[in-house]
Formats: structure tokens, C-alpha cells, sequence
């Protein structure tokens, strides 16, 4: 059994940090749990013992959460991914591909559904044809079906999970990323810099905007604990002082107290992990309108009729977030909306890109393995092998621990009824 995550070395204490540890522990016991389930199953539901799925027809899987708040952004997702494959015919040299698309959205609250999350990473894991898992949309989902594909040998890629302790241990919580990969090999990489990546260019942000105090805040979730913890670390290194660090339960009416705390804190400005949904705009225009002078910065590129809800304050977020705008995308990227519109007929959710270069590093990973391209552990291989691949989102390299070399960062405020790009940041590293 894994052992309990703990707090990062060098953190302030948060308030209420044991109430973020139980559930963000609680995810991930269920997917521990997970593990075994899968082990243990009978002669009919056992997984692949071997890597090879002996097979010329292999399966695609994906989990998205397609219901529920973020369902609109994850379809988006889903077509860049069914895209990707469409532009291939389905096929990789000698090998036909199908795309098999599930839902592990919540009923009950935003994102994914744990529990469902791991019942498609059985299915796949179970699937004698199973060449790869597309997910999770988020580090808290690919926590717990990263453990499950592991075990089975599954290559994983996902799309938008940057939770830095999916694959590093510096700056991790206790146990990571090892008790992630029960097999003691990695099956892992992600399309999207993961959260040090993106901290060091938020602080660097924070910096050139002249904040000096600064007051973190997350919402209690493994992605926005893991965000918020990295750039606590990182805002040192540009000489900002972490006034406060405070978590929130969005499902309680706690604005004013956080307010207090705020003014109290000194802060000049603020820095929220987690998503910008309709809980976390409420409680950020109590804190705008409560402290008019500081300055407030988050992450993500929500829909800007979610962040209008701001009302004035909306004049004054400033959101960072890997996905870049069409004129910041190489040719290759700009043609893959373009195909997007045609195709779907709509315009795609900045996250559909990831889809799409998820989709294609599987590819890429069955077809560099050549022959060997329906044996899981090549494909795995192949893509942790993976350098200076010019893809729509710019050129990298899949790195040792699955991470992509790309580190890049659109800078986002609200104009009139768009949400627009001011600047593109680069990690500092």
C-alpha cells in the first residue's frame, strides 16, 4: 500500500492542510485499492500478462469527464483525439487502430468521477487489444488510473494533467511518483509542462507585474493543491514573499472570512490554484471586492462568460495557462483548427489541441516501434524515447519521466467579451 502523502518540504503551514490530505487521500486509496482489484481478477478479467496484445487490430481508450461542468471542454478534447487518428485512416503501418472514447465525468460536483475513472482504466487494462489509455483531463484522475495501466502494462498519455508528483519526486509529496507505478517501471507521459514548469513562469509573471506579498490560495483538489504549492516554491526565487498560503472548501459560504485574512495578510497580490468554475468566481469576486487593491492572478482558460460573472472585478484576474492562441501556435497547430472548424463545425476549446498531440504521440509511439508496434512495452518505450518532435503545439521531447520539454504559457485577461492573449511566457528555466 502506498504510503500517505504529506506536506512539501518548505511550505508554510495552511490552514486546514490534514482536511486537503483526507481527500486528496481518499482518491487515491480508491485507486490503490484499484490495483488490486485488477491483479486479482478471474480467468475471464484478467489483464494482459504479457506486453504483446498479439493482434494486428489495436484499441485506443480515453476517459474524459463528458458530463457534468466540464463536459463541453472535455468533448472538445475528444474530438482533437478522434481527429488526430481520422487524419492517420486509422491506421499505423500494418496495424488498424480504433478509438474507443468513455465518460468518467461527475454527477455530483466538477470533474471526474473517481471511481469511474478507474472502472475505464480496468477496461482497458482487461482489453487484449488495449494499446494505449488517453487521460486523465486532470492530475487527480490520472492519479488514480495511473497505478491501474500500470499494472497491466498499459502505455498512458495524457493530455492536460500537469500534477508535478505524477512523475517527479522533487517537490513531490511523500511517495511520489514511485507509488504511482507498482510495476516499478513508468507507463506514463503527458503533452502539457507540468506544474514547476508552469509555477516558475507564473512567479516570473508575478515579479514583472511588481508584486511583492503574495496570499495562496487553493481549492482543495489535488490539481489546485498542486499548483498553488509549486508556485509557493517557486515565488522565492524572484524574491516574493508568501504572505499566506490558505486553502478553501468552495461548497461553504467562507468568502468574507478569506477576505479578512487577505487584508489581514498584507498581500499585495493573490494567486488561486484550481479551477475557475462558477464556486471559485463567486468566492473571487468577494475577495476583489474586499480588497480593491490587490492584484489577482489563477490559472486555466476558462469560457470569458464564466469569468465576466467577476462583474468588475473581472478587470482585474490575470490567468496563465499552457494553452497558447492560434497566433502562437507553429503552422502545423493553426492548420489543426482549422481542420477542427471544418470537421466539427464549431470552434474548439484551447484544451482540443492537447487531444489532438495526445493522440498523435500513441501513434508516433506504435508506428516508431515498428513491427513491435501492437507489444505495449515498445510503444511505452518509444515514446519516453520520443526527441525534438515538431508537433502542433511547437517542437519537444518526451523525457525520461514522461514529461514534455514544452514551456510555454499564455497570459490571459478579459477584453470586453473575449477572453485575449497579452504575452506568452517561457518557465525561466
Amino acid at each position: 500500500m502506498p504510503s500517505e502523502a504529506s506536506p512539501r518540504p518548505g511550505l508554510p503551514a495552511g490552514r486546514e492542510r490534514p482536511s486537503v490530505l483526507r481527500r486528496t487521500l481518499a482518491v487515491l486509496a480508491v485507486g490503490a485499492g484499484a490495483v488490486g482489484l485488477v491483479a486479482c481478477g478471474g480467468s475471464d478479467d484478467e489483464p494482459n500478462r504479457g506486453t504483446s496484445t498479439g493482434s494486428d487490430s489495436l484499441t485506443v481508450y480515453s476517459s474524459l469527464p463528458l458530463t457534468g461542468e466540464a463536459g463541453e471542454r472535455a468533448a472538445s478534447v475528444s474530438r482533437g483525439e478522434k481527429l488526430a487518428l481520422l487524419e492517420a485512416g486509422g491506421r499505423v503501418g500494418g496495424f488498424t487502430v480504433k478509438y474507443v472514447g468513455t465518460d468518467d465525468g461527475s454527477t455530483d460536483g466538477p470533474g471526474s468521477d473517481p471511481e469511474k475513472v478507474i472502472a475505464n482504466a480496468q477496461t482497458a487494462a482487461r482489453d487484449k487489444t488495449a494499446i494505449a489509455f488517453l487521460g486523465g483531463l486532470d492530475g487527480a484522475s490520472s492519479a488514480v488510473s495511473i497505478p491501474v495501466l500500470n499494472q497491466a502494462t498499459v502505455p498512458q498519455v495524457s493530455p492536460l494533467a500537469s500534477y508535478t508528483g505524477l512523475t517527479q519526486a522533487d517537490g513531490a509529496a511523500k511517495g511520489e511518483p514511485d507509488k504511482y507505478y507498482p510495476s516499478g517501471r513508468r507507463t506514463f507521459a503527458r503533452v502539457v509542462p507540468d506544474d514547476a514548469a508552469h509555477a516558475d513562469a507564473a512567479a516570473g509573471l508575478l515579479a514583472e507585474r511588481e508584486c511583492t506579498s503574495l496570499f495562496v490560495l487553493h481549492d482543495r483538489s489535488l490539481d489546485g493543491r498542486g499548483i498553488a504549492d509549486a508556485v509557493t516554491l517557486a515565488a522565492p526565487r524572484q524574491e516574493l514573499k508568501i504572505a499566506k498560503t490558505e486553502d478553501v472548501d468552495l461548497d461553504r459560504d467562507v468568502a468574507d472570512d478569506e477576505a479578512e485574512r487577505l487584508l489581514e495578510s498584507g498581500a499585495d497580490c493573490l494567486f488561486y490554484g484550481g479551477e475557475v468554475d462558477r464556486r471559485a468566481v463567486a468566492l473571487l469576486r468577494v475577495l476583489g471586492t474586499r480588497a480593491p487593491s490587490v492584484r489577482l492572478f489563477a490559472t486555466g482558460a476558462p469560457q470569458a462568460e464564466v469569468v465576466a460573472r467577476l462583474g468588475a472585478v473581472a478587470q482585474r484576474l490575470v490567468l496563465t495557462s499552457p494553452e497558447l492562441d492560434a497566433e502562437n501556435l507553429p503552422a502545423s497547430g493553426r492548420a489543426f483548427l482549422r481542420t477542427y472548424r471544418e470537421r466539427y463545425g464549431r470552434e474548439p476549446d484551447p484544451a482540443a489541441i492537447y487531444g489532438y498531440e495526445a493522440m498523435k504521440l500513441v501513434l508516433l509511439g506504435i508506428e516508431a516501434a515498428g513491427e513491435r508496434g501492437n507489444d505495449r512495452q515498445a510503444v511505452i518505450d518509444a515514446i519516453l524515447d520520443v526527441r525534438d518532435r515538431r508537433s502542433a503545439l511547437g517542437t519537444y521531447s518526451i523525457t525520461r519521466t514522461g514529461d514534455t520539454t514544452l514551456d510555454r504559457f499564455a497570459v490571459r485577461r478579459l477584453d470586453g467579451e473575449r477572453l485575449v492573449v497579452d504575452a506568452v511566457l517561457p518557465s525561466g528555466d
